[in-house]
């Protein structure tokens, strides 16, 4: 039976995510547009004057404001899969602060849908842009997630002490201060749908009629050995502060976690969810446990060490988990914005020479070389390979090969790739002499 157009329905105060601070098919990506809703001269149109920082090149607060949202906009883009424009309503407001803690920011899907054709699932709530990208078209005709950052924090004394925002885009914020564009990047996957839409104090799922939302489908607890969507309400609100029995059971995030994390897994090798045994609404259950270690993008305490912008761990496999296409060519769980090695399965992403690929698609894995030039098609990158004659070996073959090509602009024998065969290609095949090519991780 063909379903219909589909349910719709405001998202209920429950689904708001908030980040606090306290001491293989065809794949293309998405188009994600920054909706400013700020009026004139306020948050993200705040003309005062600042100095560039951190490679964020804006002049005045609010530029480098919107710089560091649309470069998490991008970002993202580049990791989800959708034809249809995802539109996020990005403002700063004044939001809960004290000297000792504050609310950081709180995104969430501003509507969510249910019964829509494409759906994978049938009476279940989907987040709207979620819901869009199944569909192929665009199920509400609005804007598709709603981000608020605390405008209250910068210039601030009374909240956190007087920390600020940190604008650059290096990951280097100095002192205390809090990297705002980590903090852009765990929004705005909470609006891509690392969020559910129950009531935690009751238990009760969201919309009318009441349906489980997508997150719920793969929440589970292990005490009970139950999934949400086969609880009572009431053992849903019970379940919500089941500390250390609460994970998520989604198939792509079971998978990696083990390979990527060195602690936080729960019964059956499950990740764990947030849920301390006292309710935190706004961050239990929709986050990852603060006992998840290397820190994850996904816990509810903003941490110094992460680097969004080059890894978000978890984050993709949970979204893959819900519905959504991740651009990710060797489907190894690793975006192709993150991932090393874009066409070769390497979770790991180990990289001995600190180059742009990783050691399982480095045609020299020892040595520096991010133009990965091999000339003679061998495996080898130039820079790794004085072995002319293809013998596997350098030997005085290949030295009486390069002396013949010494001073012409012989490709292969260029070994540094500077344009010419010079005392440059002379130390590099004085170096490897009676060695092998090599290492590569992809010569035969």
């Amino acid at each position: 039976m063909r379903r219909s157009n589909g349910i719709r329905c405001a998202v209920l105060a429950a689904a708001a995510c908030v980040l606090t601070i306290a001491p293989a098919a065809a794949q293309a990506g998405a188009t994600v547009v920054v909706v400013n809703v700020d009026p004139p001269g306020v948050g993200f149109n705040d003309t005062t004057p600042v100095a560039p920082v951190g490679g964020n090149p804006g002049t005045t607060l609010g530029e480098q404001r919107q710089i560091a949202f649309q470069l998490a906009a991008d970002i993202w883009g580049a990791i989800v899969d959708s034809d249809v424009p995802i539109r996020v309503q990005g403002s700063f407001a004044p939001l809960s602060c004290s000297s000792g803690s504050a609310v950081l920011g709180q995104a969430g899907p501003i509507s969510i849908r249910a019964n829509f054709f494409s759906a994978p699932e049938f009476d279940t709530w989907y987040p709207v842009a979620l819901a869009n990208a199944l569909e192929g078209s665009d199920t509400s005709g609005d804007d598709d997630i709603r981000a608020s950052f605390n405008g209250d924090i910068d210039g601030n004394d009374n909240c956190l002490d007087g920390v600020n925002w940190y604008y650059g885009l290096d990951n280097d914020p100095p002192g205390n201060d809090v990297d705002f564009f980590n903090t852009l990047m765990h929004e705005l996957a909470h609006g891509l749908g690392f969020a559910g839409f129950a009531d935690l104090e009751t238990g009760n799922w969201a919309g009318l009629p009441f349906y489980p939302d997508i997150f719920g489908r793969f929440t589970y607890d292990t005490d009970l050995d139950l999934g949400w969507d086969e609880m009572t309400a009431s053992q849903r609100a019970n379940s919500a502060t089941n500390n250390g029995d609460l994970v998520w059971s989604g198939p792509a995030v079971t998978q990696l976690a083990p390979q990527i994390l060195g602690a936080g897994l729960g019964a059956g090798g499950l990740v764990r969810l947030y849920a301390p045994n006292t309710l935190r609404v706004g961050s239990s259950v929709y986050h990852w446990d603060t006992v998840v270690s290397p820190n994850a993008l996904m816990e509810p305490f903003l941490s110094g060490s992460l680097t969004a912008g080059e890894d978000i761990d978890l984050t993709a496999a949970q979204l893959k988990d819900i519905g959504w296409s991740i651009v990710d060519f060797d489907g190894d769980l690793i975006p192709n914005i993150n991932d090393n090695c874009v066409s070769v399965d390497n979770v790991d992403q180990v990289n001995s020479d600190g180059d742009p690929f990783g050691d399982a698609c480095d045609k020299c894995t020892m040595v520096p070389n991010g133009d990965q030039f091999d000339t003679d098609f061998d495996g080898y990158g130039n820079i790794c390979d004085a072995d002319l004659n293809n013998d596997g070996v350098v030997n005085f073959g290949d030295l009486a090969l390069f002396k013949a090509r010494f001073l012409t602009n012989d490709l292969d024998a260029d070994f540094n790739i500077d344009g010419s065969v010079n005392f440059g290609d002379l130390a590099i095949i004085k170096a490897m002499f009676l060695s092998p090519p090599g290492p590569s991780g992809v010569a035969p």
